[in-house]
């Protein structure tokens, strides 16, 4: 079979990121990668994300892995010490433009049942990687109903549309990209108990008060341990204003993210 070069592959240039739907890579780059290739470029958003952790035989180095995916095939993607340039930046769900990443051939655990290629890609110093927006679930949940859920059950529903109803734990606030190319909003919510972030990626300013009980609905995820809402929109967002607000003291009870379910 001919081997087609991932320099002849259209994609979308710079100008065009900014129309409201991003085209991904197709699933004939993912399952093209030549060994060693360091011309890759890959338009697709971050489906998981994994604690940076110190590897080697004395731990002289730093290591961030993430997942990319086009919706349908996954490859991994690495970063070698220059972790703190990416870490606050790649974000679940986010959509990433890489350009001139390298391609590794990994043919050992690979879940191909889920998506992934055998391959890797690692992030040079010399590869740019371009933040779009955020991936729009909207077009891959199969229902239009979002699941009515509550801190004890939320983590069984990973990847899934829900509303939930809680209390403001940080009020929200405009998170800047290092870049400056984009900003998105963030608060957090609890039941004096649990907490749980939220995202907003097309934000604007909601004056909503401390303990200020709130419903939210958009899609939950909990991916090594930070289980977040990201919200399209904040008509996300709507402010119960019957209900008291929770005190400041419950309010900061509510310490750890609901642990995500594993399969006995």
């Amino acid at each position: 079979m001919q081997n087609i070069s991932l320099t002849n592959i259209y994609f979308y240039t710079k100008k065009m990121m900014d129309l409201e739907k991003v085209e991904y890579s197709p699933d004939e780059v993912f399952t093209n990668f030549i060994d060693k290739d360091k011309t890759v470029e890959l338009i697709g958003y971050v489906d998981q994300i994994f604690a940076p952790r110190d590897v080697g035989r004395k731990l002289e180095f730093k290591l961030f892995k993430f997942v990319l995916s086009n919706g349908t095939k996954k490859v991994s993607c690495v970063v070698w010490n220059v972790v703190a340039k990416y870490e606050a930046e790649i974000k679940i769900n986010r959509i990433l433009h890489i350009t001139g990443g390298m391609s590794k051939n990994c043919q050992v655990y690979v879940k191909k049942e889920e998506g992934f290629v055998a391959f890797e890609i690692t992030i040079m110093d010399s590869t740019t990687v371009d933040y779009i927006g955020y991936h729009n679930f909207q077009d891959v949940i199969s229902t239009d109903k979002a699941i009515i859920v509550d801190f004890d059950d939320i983590s069984n529903y990973h990847g899934q549309m829900i509303t939930i109803a809680g209390y403001l734990k940080q009020t929200f606030r405009v998170i800047e990209s290092r870049f400056g190319n984009m900003s998105y909003g963030s608060a957090a919510i609890t039941n004096g108990n649990l907490k749980i972030n939220i995202d907003i990626t097309n934000y604007t300013p909601l004056d909503y008060k401390l303990g200020a009980r709130i419903t939210v609905t958009g899609v939950f995820t909990n991916t090594d341990g930070l289980a977040t809402i990201q919200c399209k929109e904040i008509s996300s967002i709507v402010l119960d204003d019957k209900s008291a607000a929770m005190s400041h003291t419950e309010l900061m009870k509510g310490i750890k993210f609901p642990k995500r379910k594993t399969l006995a």
